[in-house]
């Protein structure tokens, strides 16, 4: 998201509007491109169930960020979210809220895990597009896997070392001297 806002901007057409909900400060920390008043940070306050994402993220204050920005003309809705992750358990609630507000498409572009993240996280990430393609118009599927292995730096040859041998033989000289 935050590299389709950049080009958004930097290619003059300013179509798009843009907020970013995570409970990982990080994650908003490294977003280069989107203003500060465009990410929303909730910290994780429930010690008993920490898991519990629908607890922590205030969907009012969503909302309100949400219909806050110059949404006038707007023609879909793109909800971008990682599969596997417990951020995705809010998609339902906000496109619930979202279906109340607009009349436009709600897209989503789900990134599927990469294989090293476990079969844990597969196997949420599969119940979540599921989840997705119920409640949604249409979903775009990013493949993290593929992509990652395309941006990770070739493996490295182990150096051979080459070892000269040279033959002496008992008694002879070798030719030259």
């Amino acid at each position: 998201m935050d590299n389709l806002y950049d080009h958004d901007r930097r290619s003059k057409v300013c179509c798009m509007s843009a907020v970013a909900i995570d409970i990982d400060p990080n994650s908003l920390v490294q977003l280069r491109h989107l203003p500060e008043s465009a990410r929303i940070f909730f910290p994780p306050i429930d010690a008993l169930d920490p898991d519990d994402i629908t607890n922590i993220i205030d969907i009012e204050e969503v909302m309100t960020r949400i219909q806050g920005m110059d949404t006038m003309e707007i023609d879909a809705i793109l909800l971008c979210c990682g599969l596997g992750g417990n951020i995705i358990d809010i998609a339902p609630l906000i496109i619930e809220e979202l279906r109340k507000s607009y009349v436009e498409p709600i897209f989503a572009l789900a990134v599927l895990p990469c294989l090293d993240e476990g079969k844990r996280i597969s196997a949420k990430a599969a119940d979540d597009l599921d989840l997705i393609q119920e409640i949604t118009d249409a979903v775009i599927l990013f493949d993290n896997e593929t992509w990652s292995q395309k941006i990770r730096p070739p493996p490295q040859r182990p150096r051979r070392k080459r070892t000269v041998l040279r033959a002496r033989y008992a008694g002879a000289r070798s030719p030259g001297r």
